[in-house]
Formats: C-alpha cells, sequence, structure tokens
C-alpha cells in the first residue's frame, strides 16, 4: 500500500466472496474502538523483522500511529534474522519489546509462562475493548491459564497454486475450490501431479508438483495426524508424543516419496540444477502445483505471463483435516515504560488503520471481520484475479489449523529432538516408519524434561 486509508466504512458495495462470517461480513462497516487517549505520552519499541517489505510496512504503520498520536515516540527495533535471539537478549537487559508477535520458533506462551507477558485482560475490560470485531474461532488460542496474553493480527491461509496454462496444455481438469471435496485426497493429486510433470532425454523438464506443505517441522498435518494431541494447544503444553501414528507416519513418507519414488516433485539435486526454489519454480512455470500460504501473492504479482489459480489443499481420509495456517497475533511484554502507550499502539496495529499497512500489505487476511471486503478487492486489483479465487483462500481459515510454533509452549524441545531424523526422512536416507520410531524415545524425554515439575 502506498496511501494511508483512514477510519472509514469498508467497502460496502463488495458482494460476500465466503469463508466464514468471513467474507458474510463484507461491508458491515468499521469496527474499530473510537480513539482514545490522545494525551497519552511516552516512547514505544516494537520489534520487527528483518524483511524488508515487512519493514517498509511496519514503517509506514508506525508513521500514521504518531501522527494519530503526536505525544508517543515510536521508536522500532529491527530484530534482523534472529528473532528470538533478540528477544532473549532485549528481556535480559530489562528492556523488553513493546509490540511483538511470534517472529521465530517461540510463540507468546513460551514467554506467558515465564509470567513476563502483559496480561490484557484488565485493559480490555478498562477500555471496553470490542473482541467480536476478530474471528472466533482462533481467539481461544490468545488465552493462556485463562487470560488473554494476545489477539489476533493476521491470517496466512495455505492453498494449493496451480499454472493453468499447464493443466490446459494437458488437457487435466484444474483441481477443487471446494474445501469439503473429500474426493480430492493426495493419491488424486498424485495422480494429476504424475500427468503434469514431463521429460525429455530421461531429465524431468516439469515437474508435477512442489512444496507440499508450510516447512518439513508441518508435514506432519498433511493427513490429518499431527505429533502431539489437540490438548496442547488447548493448553500449551505438549505432553505426549504422536509421531509414529499412522497419520504421521504416512505424511513423511508420502513427502520423500513424492520427490524421490515418484519424481513428480524436486529433490534436492534437482533444485540445485534448477537454481530455484520451488516458489520461484512455480513462478517461472517449471512446476504446475505448488503449496504456499497468501504471503506468496508478492512473489507472483511479479511473474510474467503467470496464469494461476488456487484451489483446496488435498484431504487425508482417515482424519479431519489438518491443513496448517499461520495465525498472527500481537502483545507485549510486562515492563513497559508506558503502559498506556504500549497499549495504545497495540491497539492500533489490530485495527483498521494499522491492518491495512501490516498484515494486509503483504499479501494476508486481516483478524478483523470488517476487512474481509477490503483485502478482497485490494487483492484483485493488484494480482488481477478474480474474487472466486480469492474465496479458496478465505475458505480455507475456516478448515485449517493452528502452527505448534506460535501456540505451544515446549514446541522448541520437541523439535530439537526431531529436525535431525525428519531431514534424514526428507533426504530419502531412511524411510519414514523406521526414522520415526527410531527417534520417539528421544521426543518423549524431550517433551518430559520440558514439562513443569
Amino acid at each position: 500500500m502506498t496511501e494511508r486509508h483512514t477510519r472509514r466504512t469498508v467497502l460496502g458495495a463488495m458482494a460476500p466472496v465466503g469463508g466464514m462470517a468471513f467474507l458474510a461480513a463484507c461491508g458491515a462497516g468499521g469496527s474499530d474502538m473510537p480513539a482514545t487517549g490522545k494525551d497519552v505520552a511516552g516512547v514505544v519499541q516494537p520489534m520487527v523483522r528483518g524483511d524488508q517489505l515487512e519493514r517498509d510496512l511496519h514503517g509506514k504503520a508506525f508513521a500514521a500511529f504518531q501522527q494519530q498520536y503526536p505525544n508517543i515516540k515510536v521508536d522500532a527495533i529491527d530484530a534482523g534474522d534472529s528473532y528470538d535471539d533478540k528477544t532473549q537478549a532485549l528481556l535480559a537487559a530489562g528492556t523488553p519489546p513493546s509490540l511483538w508477535f511470534a517472529g521465530g520458533n517461540v510463540g507468546y506462551r513460551h514467554w506467558a509462562n515465564k509470567g513476563v507477558i502483559q496480561n490484557l485482560d484488565p485493559l480490555i475490560s478498562r477500555d471496553k475493548y470490542d473482541l467480536k470485531q476478530f474471528y472466533e474461532s482462533y481467539l481461544p488460542f490468545h488465552k493462556f491459564n485463562g487470560k488473554y496474553m494476545a489477539l489476533p493480527s493476521a491470517y496466512l491461509p495455505w492453498v494449493l497454486f496451480y499454472n493453468k496454462s499447464l493443466f490446459d496444455a494437458a488437457g487435466v481438469k484444474y483441481p477443487t475450490k471446494d474445501w469439503g471435496d473429500r474426493s480430492w485426497t493426495w493419491d488424486r493429486l498424485l495422480e494429476t501431479a504424475r500427468t503434469l510433470t514431463k521429460s525429455d532425454g530421461g531429465k524431468v523438464t516439469q515437474f508435477g508438483m512442489g512444496s507440499v506443505g508450510a516447512a518439513p517441522r508441518f508435514t506432519a498435518m498433511l493427513l490429518g495426524g499431527d505429533w502431539f494431541p489437540d490438548e496442547g494447544y488447548d493448553t500449551g503444553w505438549i505432553r505426549k508424543f504422536n509421531g509414529t501414528s499412522q497419520e504421521v507416519v504416512d505424511a513423511y513418507q508420502l513427502q520423500q516419496d513424492l520427490a524421490y519414488k515418484h519424481h513428480v516433485q524436486p529433490t534436492a539435486a534437482d533444485t540445485k540444477e534448477l537454481g530455484l526454489s520451488n516458489k520461484k519454480a512455480f513462478a517461472a512455470g517449471k512446476i504446475a502445483m505448488h503449496v504456499d500460504h497468501v504471503g506468496a501473492f508478492a512473489e507472483l504479482a511479479k511473474a510474467q505471463g503467470l496464469k494461476w489459480g488456487m484451489a483446496a489443499i488435498p484431504v487425508g481420509l482417515s482424519r479431519p483435516r489438518r491443513t496448517l495456517i499461520w495465525a498472527d497475533y500481537w502483545c507485549f511484554f510486562t515492563g513497559q515504560k508506558s503502559l498506556d502507550a504500549t497499549w495504545e499502539l497495540v491497539k492500533f496495529m489490530l485495527g483498521q488503520d494499522g491492518q491495512k499497512f501490516y498484515p494486509i500489505g503483504t499479501g494476508s487476511m486481516s483478524g478483523l471481520k470488517s476487512l474481509a471486503g477490503y483485502w478482497s478487492e485490494l487483492k484483485q486489483k493488484e494480482l488481477g484475479i478474480g474474487a472466486d479465487e480469492l474465496k479458496v483462500a478465505a475458505q480455507g481459515v475456516e478448515v485449517e489449523h493452528v502452527s505448534a510454533d506460535n501456540f505451544t509452549i515446549n514446541w522448541p524441545e520437541l523439535w530439537d529432538a526431531l529436525k535431525d531424523t525428519v531431514a534424514d526422512v526428507l533426504a530419502n536416507k531412511v524411510p519414514a516408519k523406521q526414522a520415526l520410531t527410531g527417534v520417539a524415545p528421544a521426543a518423549e524425554a524431550a517433551i518430559q524434561r520440558s514439562l513443569p515439575k
């Protein structure tokens, strides 16, 4: 975004394009709280990541905030590429960030368990801050021990991007946009990927499939499984290892097989030879299908001549869908020099004025129901795609699941025990069942060590 949008009714003429109350909320009007506390003064130090687009958008948002709150100075902290390390260093120095989200591999509950995340309940109550402006589905995950410690800022649903030109050339029907279509399975995707994989002289020149999910640590979700029971997302504590369940084993074996058995996905050697990541190879027309989140819009917008669409991610047959969503939030640490100034910045960044800069400028969907129509219309113009494509992303929010790194306490300990084994599976060094059975005792021990005594 290049201009600041003031508080106003949001695109009332925009028709709903689907997804929960999500796009039924289009045109409902702004739901921001009335501006308060203009006389509040102080210095606030939000922490942002090193990504250039994020820095630019945050800078514009903070400048807009200071126009509305001239007595509050925003002194942003650039964490670079070491978000978690920078957080730890600031806490140790007694200068905790004034605005924070899970920008690394550690979520807010990790810090809330140490007693250093601000309880927002008294501020919410004092200001009669309206929580109904947010989507209800994910609000419970922003509580720890029954208290709100964070509030939703953004949703990055994951979808299946596909190259329409490659599908048309092969005479293959486009994948479904219906998240409820249980006939769209990973076996069906494999069949489609085989048809769309092309070779010349024994060398693959076009791959049917790129990435299949968020990152290796979340492959467990592909077929409806997870590393641990649901209780961990509710309480924040992972207490049991589920990594030897059939869904998890099959998910990792599927990812290995797509590349090394069926060769419809680039292997590590293929990626090196291409000189492109899966995301960039898809944008270059060398991959027919690719799973990514809506933050990929920025890359796709630069692709010349690429005709692309969005479809539902396949479903595992054995359990309900468990596709990952990045659900981001804002919170802040205790010990602020000006609690009121910090809270005003948090409210601004959660409100319409702040949200139109970040996260919407990145492609992400706002945590506010009132901005659904604004997001849809803006992205249609920016990307030259139809509302039906954006409807797929919006409806994905309804069926996707939050991540362990953002919403549990002891995920880093569990992943440390797993990551080398997972890397071996994805490098085709060992079958998934053998690897996950072998690492199970270490994973369980890591969980037990990390639990409160």
